[in-house]
């Protein structure tokens, strides 16, 4: 191996790596260091990406639950009472009617 070595150049490689061997291996390590934060740069930078993807689609989720709970109809009572007691019986009826609706609401799904 020495011969050839000696013969690549008249052997300025074999003196080069004598005198230069620390700079070339301090700069292998910063290529590879640099390496490496680039590759987990790029890593770091998918994962928030995916993150604010993973966020936009709950968003459109929620956004698409109020829609369909917005086109629900909206229901408007007139009491006809003639005292307060009436009024409130009144409206203890219609508070059960409420909830037997949306009871059957939620057993139809």
């Amino acid at each position: 191996m020495s011969p050839r070595i000696r013969g690549l150049n008249r052997g300025r490689l074999r003196v080069w790596w004598i005198t230069h061997r620390q700079d070339a291996i301090r700069a292998a390590q910063l290529v590879a260091l640099v390496g490496c934060f680039l590759a987990v740069s790029a890593f770091d930078c998918q994962d928030q990406l995916d993150m604010e993807r993973a966020a936009r689609e709950d968003a459109q989720a929620q956004l698409a639950a109020e829609r369909s709970a917005r086109a629900l109809p909206r229901l408007t009572f007139v009491i006809d009472a003639r005292t307060p007691a009436e009024a409130q019986v009144r409206l203890a009826e219609i508070a059960s009617d409420a909830d037997v609706q949306r009871l059957n609401l939620r057993g139809r799904k």
